[in-house]
């Protein structure tokens, strides 16, 4: 199995830890942040996208991208979208590697190299993603 497969298979445990976030994450953003989303019809939907943050000085813009997605096409649209995570920071080789599957199954992040010769591979697997159906 490749290496970036691993992180698009679903089990259980992956649903459950990320219905759980997803939770998590409408309450905070529902409820205690109050944001307003707008510009949505101009996002195509009914197949994959990209979304481009502008360069961020936080990690909390993908909780918001997610929350702005499931809130305006609801779950099935959050779950088809990928975001990428920087492999360096979110997917560290930490104890049995725990970190990288919980940022994984609760954002369904995969990987990606932002230098070196990983960052090729990373490219390919995110158009393949694409290639799926999925959005990142």
């Amino acid at each position: 199995m490749e290496e970036y497969e691993r992180f698009t298979r679903t089990t259980a445990l992956k649903r459950l830890f990320r219905r759980g976030f997803l939770k998590l994450n409408s309450w905070f953003f529902g409820r205690r942040v109050r944001i307003r989303i707008i510009g949505v019809q101009y996002v195509p939907v009914l197949k994959p996208y990209i979304i481009a943050p502008a360069p961020h000085q936080s990690h909390i813009d993908t909780g918001f991208v997610l929350f702005a997605v499931s809130q305006a096409f609801g779950r099935e649209a959050v779950n088809r979208l990928m975001p990428l995570a920087a492999r360096d920071l979110f997917f560290r080789k930490s104890l049995l590697g725990i970190w990288e599957h919980f940022w994984n199954a609760t954002t369904n992040a995969f990987p990606f190299a932002r230098r070196g010769k990983g960052t090729v591979k990373s490219i390919e697997h995110a158009c393949r993603l694409i290639r799926q159906g999925y959005s990142v």
